[in-house]
C-alpha cells in the first residue's frame, strides 16, 4: 500500500509521528512525503527534486509550457530525464 502526504513543511513533526506509527503498524506500506525539511525517521531516504523551470516570456504560450521539463517529461517527450517505464523502456 501506498500513501502519499503532500506539502508537510508546515507539519513536520505531526507528519513524522504519523509515519512512524503507520510503519510500524503495517509493514508492507510505503509513504511518499514532499516536503523541503526531512522527516528525520529510521528508513527515510530523501530524493530531492530540482525545481522547475518557467519557460521564457518572448516565446508562444502554447509552445512554452510543451517545452518546459515537467511537461515534457511527463508526455514522453523528455528523453533527457532518463525516466523508463515498468517495462523497462526510456520515455
Amino acid at each position: 500500500m501506498l500513501v502519499i502526504l503532500d506539502n508537510c513543511e508546515q507539519i513536520v513533526e505531526h507528519v513524522a509521528a504519523l509515519s512512524r506509527d503507520l510503519l510500524l503498524a503495517c509493514p508492507n506500506l510505503h509513504i511518499v512525503a514532499t516536503s523541503r525539511e526531512r522527516l528525520a525517521i529510521a528508513g527515510e531516504v530523501v530524493y530531492r527534486v530540482p525545481s522547475l523551470s518557467l519557460p521564457p516570456a518572448d516565446v508562444d504560450a502554447g509552445h512554452a509550457w510543451s517545452s518546459t521539463p515537467f511537461v515534457s517529461s511527463s508526455t514522453g517527450h523528455g528523453s533527457s530525464t532518463g525516466l523508463r517505464s515498468r517495462a523497462g523502456q526510456r520515455r
